[in-house]
């Protein structure tokens, strides 16, 4: 069935026609069908009476033929208007006889538009599947011996990670995944998936639909996955295994106010895939904006470090300079929430390793001891991380 938001568009341009502009009576009764649409079972025609017409509820349909002739004309209506006005409609609104309700019919062009979008779902389950099960062969071969021989049990315990293991709760690793929608580019008479810096979540795409609403856009559950995600998760894996911590892996797309409430979170990726959980960085220092602007407001010192990151694409062999942050902040159930954000592919593998890194954790002990007189239960630090494409090897404490 198509969606909602398909199904009210085809219905408000029904009633803007000028076949339904004089005809309040037909008007309300398609409304009423459509809305009724997802009932299980459908409306009957004594209920239509009741609801639609405001008769009694004796109502009796053997005797009273008013609702049969007022579908039936309805249904002429519907048919007038789309052997004209509605000619091209790409879903059609179709009362079929004998019967109370309504059905969504695509014409052959939408057919066709939508048999490629089915041929794109299969192929992105597909990929999808592919990505998992490679996913699982590398935690097998490369994983399970690191599980064996990595002695992390004092990283768990020292102060950066022992709120998380000293907690009963259980730990949801959340994969920062891009948001992603469909557009139809008519020049190419083809599909494509498409993701835009300034759309990361259903809000931005609402905004973006309004702004530009002439273009052929719909949302789609696709996202994508960067590819620095699998390089932290087999760091963080092991190290959450190898200490008995129970835990569970979700797209960030669909992380839910309970599972903020119910886990202490484990955030990998960029600031474009956070979706719910961008409401969490309120609670830090740390703000973005699109595209890759990003702020370290210090409000005791009235301070603002100002960041930017430009792209040089994925093959581009120059020297980049990128910025690794990690928050630990409190949870809202006596939870703690750690956010690893990273710019780009170094700096989002650096932001994970290095906080499993016990040199590097020395002489962030150091610093704390040195600002503070002790390291504090939670914290923000940003570091920048030098290097080529995927190879880091420069790497600088800038806030604490």
């Amino acid at each position: 069935m198509p969606s909602l938001q398909e199904r009210r568009k085809a219905l408000q341009k029904i009633l803007q026609s000028k076949e339904f502009a004089k005809s309040e009576l037909s008007k309300r009764l398609l409304e009423y069908l459509v809305d009724a649409a997802d009932r299980d079972p459908p409306p009957k025609e004594t209920t239509i009476a009741i609801d639609v017409f405001g008769r009694q509820e004796d109502y009796d349909p053997s005797t009273d033929a008013y609702v049969r002739s007022v579908i039936y004309k309805l249904r002429r209506k519907l048919e007038r208007y789309y052997q004209h006005e509605g000619k091209n409609d790409r879903l059609r609104i179709i009362i079929p006889k004998g019967q109370y309700h309504v059905e969504f019919r695509r014409n052959r062009t939408e057919q066709r538009s939508n048999q490629l979008l089915t041929q794109i779902r299969r192929w992105k389950k597909a990929s999808f599947a592919l990505a998992v099960l490679a996913f699982l062969i590398l935690l097998f071969h490369f994983v399970r011996p690191l599980l064996r021989s990595s002695p992390t049990h004092e990283l768990a315990g020292g102060p950066v990670w022992n709120t998380l293991f000293d907690s009963p709760k259980p730990v949801l690793v959340v994969v920062g995944d891009v948001f992603m929608f469909l557009e139809y580019r008519n020049a190419l008479d083809s599909w494509r998936l498409v993701a835009d810096p300034y759309v990361i979540d259903d809000r931005d795409f609402a905004r973006y639909k309004k702004r530009f609403p002439g273009e052929e856009v719909y949302h789609t559950s696709f996202s994508m996955l960067p590819l620095s995600t699998v390089e932290t998760m087999s760091a963080i894996i092991p190290f959450l295994h190898d200490n008995s911590k129970p835990f569970s892996v979700k797209l960030a797309s669909r992380v839910q106010w309970n599972d903020i409430n119910n886990f202490s979170i484990i955030y990998l990726g960029g600031t474009s895939g956070l979706h719910l959980l961008r409401h969490l960085t309120t609670l830090t220092h740390f703000r973005f904006r699109p595209v890759n602007r990003y702020f370290i407001i210090d409000a005791k010192r009235d301070t603002v470090l100002r960041l930017s990151y430009k792209d040089p694409g994925t093959m581009s062999e120059v020297y980049r300079d990128e910025y690794a942050y990690v928050a630990k902040i409190p949870g809202p159930e006596n939870n703690v929430v750690y956010l690893f954000f990273g710019m780009d592919y170094n700096s989002r593998v650096s932001s994970v390793r290095k906080m499993l890194d016990g040199s590097f954790l020395q002489e962030l002990r150091g610093l704390a001891e040195e600002r503070f007189g002790q390291f504090p239960r939670y914290f923000e630090v940003l570091w920048k991380v030098g290097g080529y494409k995927e190879a880091a090897y420069k790497h600088e404490i800038i806030y604490f």
